[in-house]
């Protein structure tokens, strides 16, 4: 099939719920992907940092089959020895009591979330429909419908904006508590990734 025959497969069949730049992708390695008609292109994108170690790694392909060759995948229903082990390092790393192992940083804004909104009711006492959350400047959480009014680029008509969002200067606490008085329950910023809407913070 050509390029044009496998866009319009997509674009037929598959969901519009994200904008894709017209570029099909057949294989990749390190730093360089190749399209379907062997064009080569440095990937700067790098999968919004998730290959940033390059595509098809040695270490980390062998990785994946010794662990494939294990167990394929553990339902978040049960525990796994790998998870158990990695998690105390990524506490530590990142100055948390506790943390969770997900591939996903979307999900860890909507546990982040639900864990202030649980909070914010049962300890501070914070009415269920009186909850505000803040959320900085120029940052980029995802694209589910929750956490997709985090992000402060449009998405599209605006439809998925919930209600109760106050934005706030990028890296600024003060800010983050005035603004979501009187019943702050939350805040959420997101690291520095390769997007649009993302800037760098202020220093300190």
């Amino acid at each position: 099939m050509t390029v044009s025959d496998l866009i319009h497969l997509e674009e037929q069949y598959g969901a519009h719920n994200y904008t894709r730049l017209d570029v099909v992708v057949e294989r990749a390695e390190g730093v360089w992907v190749y399209d379907v008609r062997g064009r080569r292109y440095l990937d700067c994108l790098a999968a919004y940092s998730a290959v940033n170690q390059g595509h098809c790694h040695p270490r980390i392909r062998q990785a994946l089959v010794d662990q494939a060759s294990r167990v394929t995948l553990t339902s978040r229903a049960f525990r796994n020895d790998q998870a158990a082990a990695a998690l105390p390092e990524a506490a530590r790393a990142d100055r948390l009591r506790h943390c969770a192992a997900d591939e996903l940083r979307r999900r860890g804004v909507e546990t982040a979330l639900k864990m202030a909104r649980k909070w914010g009711t049962r300890i501070k006492g914070i009415p269920p429909t009186a909850h505000r959350s803040s959320r900085a400047r120029t940052t980029s959480t995802g694209a589910r419908f929750s956490i997709v009014s985090f992000s402060t680029r449009p998405y599209r008509d605006g439809s998925a904006v919930h209600a109760g969002l106050t934005v706030i200067p990028t890296a600024s606490p003060a800010s983050s508590m005035a603004a979501s008085r009187p019943t702050p329950a939350r805040s959420s910023s997101s690291r520095c990734r390769g997007k649009p809407e993302s800037s760098m913070p202020p220093e300190g």
